[in-house]
């Protein structure tokens, strides 16, 4: 009777050990997947930024400031040659018949130094639920093969509508387009915590 006990005995300390050392193997293969997963992150913060925004209202113009004092970017308004018109009905057709019909309206500025940036963040109102036709001016006006490209938006919604999918189409398939950013037109000057998660996201530490 004594040498079973001590068999019976045997067969659990055994059990026990075989579960206690599958338990550290999953621990440590968690642990590697983690570490791994961290370093894939890519530090932006690293590299020279610049913001490019497009403002009708101002909304996108506040929230620019926002990530432009958050990042330390170098920032860049674009302007028209022929600014939109102030009667909103006006603009809204205006823009409307540019996005149809692929109109990218003259710019009236240049970056002489552009190609002295990595990243570039690039702001936009949307309307009628895309991207406004000057950033499109500004995409197909720069060559931004090989950079990063981190766009962020207003909209009376605070959605992007189809606006990455714009830029998507319009950027060569070298460039790095990460998450977009939307908020409310209304709630951009309250928008400090938004960005921050959204910078975090997307590789920008502090």
């Amino acid at each position: 009777m004594k040498k079973y006990f001590i068999v019976f005995f045997s067969l659990i300390l055994i059990l026990t050990l075989t579960a206690c050392n599958n338990q550290q193997t999953t621990n440590s293969a968690n642990n590697k997947q983690s570490s791994s997963n961290s370093s894939d992150k890519k530090n932006i913060s690293d590299t020279k930024s610049l913001v490019v925004y497009f403002s009708q209202s101002g909304n996108t113009k506040t929230l620019a400031n926002i990530i432009q004092k958050s990042t330390n970017a170098d920032v860049f308004e674009l302007e028209l040659v022929q600014p939109y018109p102030d009667n909103y009905d006006q603009m809204t057709e205006q823009v409307g018949k540019e996005q149809k019909d692929h109109i990218t309206p003259e710019l009236s500025k240049k970056i002489t130094d552009f190609d002295n940036y990595d990243t570039i963040f690039i702001g936009s109102p949307i309307w009628r639920s895309s991207l406004a036709p000057p950033m499109a001016s500004f995409i197909t006006s720069y060559n931004l093969s090989g950079k990063t490209v981190i766009p962020f938006f207003t909209s009376d919604s605070g959605t992007l509508g189809n606006s990455v999918s714009v830029i998507n189409s319009l950027v060569s398939s070298d460039v790095q387009v990460l998450d977009a950013l939307a908020v409310k037109g209304e709630d951009a000057a309250k928008a400090q915590s938004s960005v921050d998660t959204w910078l975090e996201k997307n590789g920008f530490v502090k």
